[in-house]
């Protein structure tokens, strides 16, 4: 937030009044009134904080991607995505399907 200077988008972005309150609060706390605002003011019915990490192999926090669903797999299909995006699997070798190799 300090970043942003134009303080009507901070504004425009909260969109309530009490935008000022978010620069004192530390970004857990941010995260967490976000999450409160979607589950409260917006209704959804799973609201998840997903950290993404400043390297592949980890590091620190970098920002939250929020995903908020009312379906019911919706947590499930993103826990399944988000593993894969930050733990992803090695690699498989392709072996050879060499079904028409004595055809030559």
């Amino acid at each position: 937030m300090a970043a942003q200077k134009d303080t009507e988008v901070i504004a425009a972005w909260w969109g309530r009044d009490d935008w000022p309150s978010l620069g004192k609060m530390s970004r857990e706390g941010r995260r967490d009134a976000f999450i409160e605002r979607l589950r409260e003011e917006l209704g959804y019915k799973s609201v998840k904080a997903w950290p993404i990490y400043e390297r592949q192999n980890g590091g620190a926090i970098m920002y939250y991607m929020i995903h908020a669903t009312d379906h019911p797999e919706g947590p499930k299909f993103m826990s399944r995505a988000y593993r894969y995006a930050v733990f992803p699997l090695e690699p498989i070798e392709q072996l050879k399907f060499e079904l028409f190799a004595d055809l030559k």
